[in-house]
């Protein structure tokens, strides 16, 4: 509907209601008036005041009354007609994507009467895609309150929004758990909301819940096995997570047979072959995928996780056990070349000094000679160079690496671990480096550890604490370095007896 069109709409509606109320007046002012000259002539100003006088008089109020109550049920009706017509239009226009009409003729309907919920969500989805984000804002935070359950549809989009938003905070996770239980409480029998409560709970670690609230809900959608199955393989019930991922895979195969276009359904069957550990099946789905669409990077990366989840499946400690674990590192790293779970992995195979590990480290210089994986390659050799004590080129390859991946944590948290432990120390520097990431990621244990070591250097003994406490308590309990840094911090803060205790954890962790 073009804006020509509904302007025109609003204008031949606004003069109908202007001409019906100018008539509505004008019949009713007149019947007024002729009551009021009958009773004042005919009874009021009779000297007898005659009683049929005022039985004649009866049937003219009755009509003043009755034309006054028509006059009012004609002018809500009318207001009543040209509300509901508002919101006709309105729907229309937002069907057809005329967000900006939308928004107005919703506006239009509630200058009349305040509008429903539903159609106030309409509304603000209207207005979001009309660019109007702050009047969308205000709707949703009236029918979607943090501590009232007042609109399903609104919480559940809200709870969406904070939980879908890659830079979410521990602050947006916890409300949008609010809004999901909101909406839970107006519809408890909705299973999106369900399903989307459950991956929340598997997210943020508690499998328990998660598993929980996927059993109740994958005998109507089986399209949750898998997540129900993973979760079940966390929990250690091993029989049930298989029984649960065969039924994935019974599922997800015939979606896939039925639409064999349907690249996420191939998608996901290859996540489920790989779960139950049938990685040949798994990768070769993945490579007929990237080859029909090269420019989805989720399909490299998810194939970089195959090959790494099938080399960790691998048992033994033989040269041939080495070399394959090498071809599947070597394939992951040509597939995807920033896949820093890599790192581990082939950090491992180096520090076993065999053939299979100078192979890996020949592979590694061709990668970078041959411009593939360079960052991830400078990365590891630097890394290694810097276990060998070879300072130049560990050096070169960690900046480089820095260079190539900035916003890499693992990538930073080694180079600034370096330049602290190089000769001379470089802690400002190595502050300069991870202070960007760890505001980005500020969970991260290994990063906090190592700039609660810069701190050190610089002897900001305070922040040195707040660092290094903070990596303990996640992760780095019984770490010699960071209980011997902390020992060193207490120290200089005059707390000898927390300093001693420090002391006394490192001694203890160094002699296991």
């Amino acid at each position: 509907m073009s804006n020509r069109t509904i302007g025109r709409f609003l204008a031949v509606s606004r003069s109908l209601w202007r001409g019906t109320r100018r008539w509505l007046a004008r019949f009713f002012k007149a019947t007024m008036a002729r009551s009021g000259r009958f009773f004042t002539f005919g009874w009021l100003r009779s000297a007898g005041r005659k009683w049929w006088n005022l039985v004649g008089g009866i049937p003219i109020l009755l009509v003043a009354l009755l034309v006054g109550y028509l006059a009012i049920s004609c002018s809500i009706s009318s207001e009543n007609d040209i509300r509901s017509r508002y919101l006709v239009h309105a729907d229309a226009a937002a069907a057809s994507g005329n967000h900006k009409s939308a928004t107005l003729l919703y506006e239009r309907a509630m200058e009349i009467r305040e509008l429903t919920d539903p159609s106030l969500f309409q509304m603000a989805m209207s207005a979001l895609e009309a660019g109007e984000t702050a009047k969308a804002n205000t709707i949703i935070q009236k029918i979607a309150p943090p501590d009232e359950a007042r609109y399903a549809r609104a919480h559940f989009w809200r709870a969406s929004q904070l939980l879908d938003n890659p830079r979410r905070t521990m602050d947006d996770v916890i409300a949008g758990e609010d809004q999901l239980k909101l909406a839970l409480q107006l519809e408890p029998t909705n299973d999106n909301i369900r399903a989307a409560l459950a991956t929340l709970y598997f997210q943020s670690g508690r499998i328990d819940r998660a598993a929980a609230e996927f059993s109740n809900i994958t005998p109507q959608h089986p399209e949750l096995e898998l997540r129900l199955a993973k979760s079940l393989a966390l929990l250690k019930r091993t029989d049930d997570a298989k029984a649960h991922g065969e039924k994935a895979l019974k599922y997800l195969k015939e979606q896939a047979a039925r639409d064999p276009d349907n690249l996420n359904a191939r998608y996901q069957l290859a996540d489920c072959y790989a779960f139950l550990e049938e990685f040949p099946t798994s990768a070769k789905i993945l490579t007929e995928l990237i080859a029909q669409s090269p420019a989805k990077p989720e399909f490299s990366k998810a194939l970089s996780t195959v090959y790494v989840k099938w080399e960790t499946s691998l048992i033994g400690d033989d040269i041939e056990t080495d070399r394959n674990r090498f071809a599947l590192l070597a394939q992951a790293l040509s597939v995807y070349s920033n896949d820093i779970q890599l790192f581990d992995r082939l950090m491992q195979l180096l520090g076993k000094r065999n053939e299979v590990s100078e192979e890996l480290a020949a592979f590694l210089n061709r990668n970078i000679a041959e411009g593939r994986a360079l960052g991830l390659s400078h990365l590891i050799l630097g890394s290694r160079g810097f276990l060998d004590d070879r300072v130049e080129p560990s050096m070169f390859h960690l900046e480089r690496a820095y260079e190539l991946m900035p916003n890499a944590a693992i990538v930073a948290n080694n180079f600034a671990w370096y330049l602290l432990n190089s000769d001379p120390p470089a802690p400002q520097r190595a502050l300069q480096i991870l202070g960007p990431i760890i505001e980005k990621s500020p969970e991260v244990s290994a990063l906090r550890d190592t700039r609660g070591m810069a701190y050190l250097a610089i002897q900001e003994w305070r922040k040195a604490v707040a660092d290094l406490e903070f990596a303990i308590e996640n992760g780095l309990r019984g770490s010699v370095t960071t209980h011997r840094g902390l020992a060193e911090a207490y120290t200089q803060l005059g707390l000898p007896e927390l300093a001693e205790e420090h002391r006394r954890i490192a001694e203890k962790s160094a002699d296991q």
